[in-house]
């Protein structure tokens, strides 16, 4: 009769277990879908930590919050620094112009000298230029 009740109790803490495996192995599949929409929209606004769970679930989406915080960050970063050279850019009364396999930025003045009436972003070659202006 004992034995009967210690397998009984043993069947019960194994099924708790595995109860609990299967729903940490769900709250991943769900972070990992979370993530895969995340990575694919590119939006660094979602944080996937405040329905991750606790678990191993809830610490990998603690890691890919911070990870996404410090790309948001760098982004913002980055933004800020391009404007400050667009600005420089701008305001410059010589002609500059950027080429890389085309041309990738042009000012104000090197459009107008090149017979175009505005400035020029990120092109594929010098054509572009003479299309915008007319």
């Amino acid at each position: 009769m004992l034995a009967l009740i210690l397998l009984a109790a043993i069947a019960i803490v194994l099924a708790v277990l595995l109860y609990q495996r299967m729903r940490e192995e769900q709250r991943l599949r769900e972070l990992g879908e979370r993530l895969q929409a995340v990575a694919t929209t590119g939006d660094l606004a979602e944080r996937l930590s405040p329905d991750a769970g606790a678990g191993r679930a809830g610490d990998i989406a603690q890691g890919v919050d911070r990870l996404i915080e410090r790309m948001q960050a760098e982004s913002v970063a980055r933004k800020d620094r391009e404007s400050v050279y667009r600005r420089l850019l701008e305001s410059m009364h010589e002609a500059l112009l950027v080429e890389s396999h085309g041309i990738r930025l042009a000012n104000a003045r090197f459009a107008e000298l090149a017979g175009g009436k505005r400035p020029h972003h990120r092109s594929r070659g010098p054509h572009h230029l003479r299309e915008q202006g007319g």
